[in-house]
């Protein structure tokens, strides 16, 4: 599978598309929506809503998608030996992002027996092919 065709399942978030177009770089926005995330995680104590969870989760991957995109968009147009930014930031933080979705696929694991959402699937086998991509860029 291919995630281009995934990331229609996942909505992008208005504020996600606004720091984007702004040109916010990636691996800012992933470290701010994981520390939202955390945030969520700490005040909860873990006992919040497997929706709010989903909800976050859910936008850390779009980042994801969304990085990976244009990393392949630029590697497309850069066939002059230079790298782009988002690739270079890509290939040096890629192990510690397999760490991560490897976290968020096990939490969304557990969650798709208390959750019949189709949304929870779609977002895991996203992460999973994010995975693939990723291991392929670096």
């Amino acid at each position: 599978g291919d995630i281009g065709t995934k990331k229609d399942c996942l909505q992008i978030s208005w504020p996600l598309r606004i720091l984007m177009d702004a040109g916010v770089p990636f691996p800012m926005l992933l470290e701010a929506y994981q520390t939202l995330f955390e945030i969520q995680q700490k005040e909860s104590a873990g006992a919040g809503s497997p929706a709010t969870y989903v909800y976050y989760v859910s936008n850390i991957c779009c980042v994801l998608v969304q990085w990976v995109t244009s990393v392949r968009s630029d590697r497309k147009k850069g066939e002059n030996g230079t790298s782009s930014s988002s690739v270079v930031q890509l290939e040096r933080t890629s192990s510690r992002i397999l760490l991560q979705i490897d976290t968020y696929k096990s939490s969304l694991e557990s969650l798709v027996g208390v959750m019949n959402d189709e949304n929870v699937s779609n977002i895991y086998s996203t992460f999973s092919e994010l995975e693939d991509s990723i291991k392929r860029l670096s």
